[in-house]
């Protein structure tokens, strides 16, 4: 499987990276039978991305579970550039042609290479054509399970088998529950997001480039400013001006790969109209200063 990977990864250019990537992967014995309806880890990797560099995948037959541990990553497919931070987890189809890279100093990521009966069975559950992304809500168990998977040992080959795919029948339980809650096909055990809460991020959303203050917030929406940041915390796990910010920044890398604003131009057209501040923001979101970031970043990820 080693050489298999060496040859669906691949640098642009430095190929001794691409050994690197793929010999930081442990690789498991496959002791289940062909009618087992299991979810097998064939291999899994704690990997820490080198800035600048990018990795090319193609024709690879397994599913792929990612999950940033750490820093940011930025996956292109299909000319589409997705930004995945910390605490991010995505699932990547069979013989899905797709790119990592990073411009972070420190981006650590956890890849496990999965396949088995099973995975087809949550992948459409999901509704995964090609490429999923859930940000983990900070009460997950998610991110628990694939350190514990990572770092588990066992010398009986079928108990490890057995552990590895009772941790990833979780992991897809989690998601495949988290999904239907979204989509209303299940009543959520938690408080209910109040509908204000909801409209004020669809408005951080949409209109990221405007100001905001709570005081602001308070006088639109009749709550109390604590009472606004209290339930906004509850129900998406992060302060409002925190999750406003990450909108901002992620909207500000777009400008920076695929216009010819400066860094201030950048800053105001987000809605941060402190030039600093901004520079302060974004190295603090991605680990890079944005001047860093457009300069760094292959030509393969700009005009897409």
């Amino acid at each position: 499987m080693n050489n298999y990977l060496k040859k669906a990864v691949s640098t642009k250019d430095n190929h001794s990276e691409t050994a690197v990537f793929a010999d930081s992967f442990e690789y498991l014995k496959d002791v289940a039978p062909e009618d087992m309806d299991i979810l097998k880890l064939c291999a899994k990797s704690h990997y820490t991305f080198t800035p600048g560099l990018h990795l090319s995948f193609s024709g690879l037959p397994h599913t792929l579970l990612v999950y940033i541990q750490d820093g940011n990553i930025n996956l292109t497919h299909k000319k589409q550039l997705l930004s995945l931070e910390k605490g991010y987890v995505a699932f990547i189809r069979p013989n899905t042609a797709f790119k990592l890279h990073t411009s972070s100093n420190k981006s650590v990521a956890y890849i496990f290479m999965i396949n088995g009966r099973l995975v087809n069975f949550y992948l459409n559950k999901l509704n995964i054509s090609e490429i999923y992304i859930h940000k983990l809500n900070i009460c997950s168990n998610i991110s628990e399970n694939i350190e514990k998977i990572y770092t588990h040992k066992e010398i009986d080959d079928e108990l490890a088998m057995m552990y590895h795919s009772n941790k990833l029948n979780d992991i897809f339980y989690e998601l495949c529950r988290l999904d239907a809650v979204e989509k209303g096909n299940e009543t959520c055990t938690s408080n209910d997001t109040p509908a204000y809460i909801q409209e004020i991020k669809i408005l951080f959303d949409t209109k990221y480039y405007e100001e905001y203050s709570l005081d602001e917030l308070e006088n639109i929406y009749g709550k109390n400013k604590y009472r606004i940041s209290r339930e906004f915390c509850a129900a998406y796990d992060i302060p409002p001006f925190t999750y406003l910010n990450k909108i901002r920044i992620s909207e500000a890398k777009k400008l920076l790969l695929n216009s010819d604003l400066n860094i201030r131009e950048t800053g105001f057209e987000v809605g941060i109209k402190n030039t600093n501040h901004f520079i302060n923001l974004f190295k603090k979101e991605t680990g890079t200063t944005p001047l860093s970031f457009r300069k760094g970043a292959p030509a393969f990820l700009k005009n897409e």
